[in-house]
């Protein structure tokens, strides 16, 4: 058997193959096609879905919001390209996000004069099966879902805003390959 000689490295800049692998433009690519995943789903709000066994329990399951998810996802990519946003992005998220807040004090304003509009003994009733929260959309009221389907809109918009940033960066580019 033969003896083999070997030397210890520097263990203080030790790294294994995981940490060489991380890629920036990979992260961005994989979540710029997941926003194009969820924006290409049907828009839906949750529901509960109920199924039944053949023993006949029931399996009750919460479907997410398809909407709010797209929103998520825009989000996240927000997130990931905030260090390369320049002037005209910031400008343009900035009068997004105006927009968004805008729409939303509005409808919160009408929904609650109609709140108040109503008579002392319903007020109690619906504050009773807690249908109303002060302060945000409140269910039963289509103030809630005008201001998802606004939200949505807007954030497809800065979808749209945060592919120009990329295209202006020339994120977009060719590889070259040999056959």
């Amino acid at each position: 058997m033969e003896q083999q000689d070997f030397e210890v490295g520097d263990v203080e800049s030790f790294s294994s193959g995981k940490d060489l692998n991380y890629s920036r433009s990979a992260t961005i690519m994989r979540q710029t096609l997941k926003v194009q995943e969820d924006l290409s789903r049907e828009m839906k709000p949750s529901f509960m879905e109920i199924k039944r066994d053949k023993f006949g329990n029931e399996t009750k399951t919460l479907t997410d919001d398809s909407r709010y998810r797209a929103c998520s996802s825009i989000q996240t990519l927000r997130n990931l390209l905030q260090c390369d946003f320049d002037s005209d992005i910031e400008k343009d998220l900035k009068g997004i996000d105006k927009e968004i807040k805008d729409e939303e004090e509005r409808l919160l304003k009408k929904e609650k004069s109609e709140w108040e509009s109503l008579d002392e003994a319903m007020r109690f009733m619906i504050i009773k099966k807690g249908l109303f929260r002060d302060g945000s959309f409140n269910r039963n009221k289509p103030y809630g879902e005008l201001f998802v389907k606004f939200l949505l809109q807007k954030h497809r918009e800065i979808f749209e805003s945060l592919i120009r940033l990329q295209k202006r960066n020339d994120f977009y580019k060719g590889e070259s390959f040999e056959a």
